[in-house]
């Protein structure tokens, strides 16, 4: 899925998430995020919580295209790990 949103804050969040939780439940997990300018800590949140989505679906997901500031908060929130790899089956 590519994110069509040129930034991911707390006041697009629902939005975004509604729109990947779509995507992921038609079998989409690699969210490219090549579009995406800005970010704040909700957009930690929503990829947590795509990720969460997806271990449910038997996916792994991935993320592609991420920003450096989507990196540093990542580890900022100590999830880089979670976040930045494919997750173990």
């Amino acid at each position: 899925m590519k994110i069509s949103q040129p930034q991911i804050t707390n006041v697009n969040a629902m939005e975004v998430l509604d729109e990947g939780l779509k995507a992921l439940r038609q079998g989409d997990f690699i969210v490219d995020l090549s579009g995406v300018e800005r970010i704040d800590s909700s957009a930690i949140a929503i990829a947590l919580k795509w990720k969460q989505e997806a271990q449910k679906l038997g996916g792994d997901l991935k993320f592609i295209h991420a920003s450096e500031n989507l990196k540093k908060l990542s580890d900022l929130y100590n999830v880089s790990s979670l976040l930045m790899s494919p997750s173990k089956q």
